[in-house]
């Protein structure tokens, strides 16, 4: 739009500049739907994350935008249809696992009550019962403090 001077990408100038680059880039080559969905890509960090979370074979079978697209969508339409099947506990495990991959804990219980309190703010219930085996609240050795101001 700046080789232009266009404020809106449409136009006769702006398609013209557009086409020239994606000659020079070999973007041209590549049919336009799929140059838009492979654009929706990058637009949406919520597929690059969900993306991220699945197997490496997964991810390799998954190698063009629509097919991408398509599974996400899919994904998200089943998330939405069906509630949650795991328990309490393999949702505190869950949330315990991957707080152990971010936080350096001196045990398990330690991941186990940290979890639990993260869940609460969450809003997820855990059960009286499971509360009370994992200890209820989070350890005061892992508590957050106030980073120290900067000095200007």
């Amino acid at each position: 739009m700046n080789a232009t001077n266009s404020k809106k990408p449409v136009g006769r100038r702006y398609s013209d500049a557009m086409s020239a680059w994606l000659a020079r880039s070999g973007f041209d080559k590549i049919p336009e739907p799929t140059r838009c969905e492979a654009v929706k890509l990058v637009e949406n960090l919520d597929i690059s994350e969900w993306r991220d979370t699945l197997p490496e074979d997964e991810r390799v079978r998954l190698n063009h935008p629509r097919s991408v697209l398509h599974a996400y969508d899919l994904a998200r339409r089943a998330k939405r249809q069906s509630p949650s099947r795991r328990s309490p506990a393999e949702t505190l495990e869950l949330a315990a696992e991957r707080l152990r991959r971010q936080m350096p804990f001196s045990s398990h219980d330690a991941r186990l009550r940290a979890a639990a309190d993260v869940l609460e703010l969450a809003g997820v219930r855990i059960p009286d019962q499971l509360n009370r085996r994992i200890g209820g609240r989070i350890p005061t050795e892992l508590s957050v403090s106030s980073p120290e101001p900067l000095n200007a």
